[in-house]
């Protein structure tokens, strides 16, 4: 009897942790299909990858909303604004919280045209939190946020 529940609590432990590596994969495959959605520049495919209730917070000039259509009006304008923007995944952290829902941390690179007509490259850092619906993962919230650039550092004392 003791070595049937030792052999029952070590398979659940282990399939937690098979499921908890699953979704960090699958979390990951999502923040790749993100980037290519992105790439595409295709508001409907950006937006297959999102609830239906998002939030969402892009600290670059202040946007944040709720729901699919602010999130979609976001999405369309700023395609339109930076029309060449292209978006790089540089490095992620998937930190699964349960079975539904996951926290991913990823460190992406963006070039686009600004507005003087100069190529611009920015270090921007997402948090989103994933839940799973209906067997696939979507994003619930999305925040983003410029890296300031790395600072000169201070004139030397006299």
């Amino acid at each position: 009897m003791k070595t049937s529940f030792a052999v029952m609590a070590l398979a659940l432990l282990t399939s937690g942790v098979a499921r908890a590596g699953d979704s960090r994969a699958e979390v990951e495959a999502q923040l790749r299909a993100w980037e290519a959605a992105a790439n595409s520049h295709d508001v409907a495919r950006v937006m297959a990858l999102y609830t239906d209730e998002a939030q969402y917070i892009y600290g670059f000039q202040g946007q944040e909303g709720a729901g699919r259509a602010s999130l979609e009006a976001f999405w369309k304008q700023s395609f339109q604004m930076t029309p060449d923007i292209a978006v790089t995944l540089k490095s992620v952290e998937v930190v699964p919280v349960n079975a539904n829902v996951a926290v991913g941390m990823a460190l992406w690179e963006d070039t686009f045209t600004g507005p003087d007509g100069k190529k611009v490259t920015a270090q921007v850092q997402t948090s989103e939190v994933f839940v799973k619906e209906k067997g696939a993962w979507k994003i619930r919230v999305d925040h983003a946020s410029f890296v300031p650039p790395p600072q000169p550092p201070p004139p030397a004392a006299k």
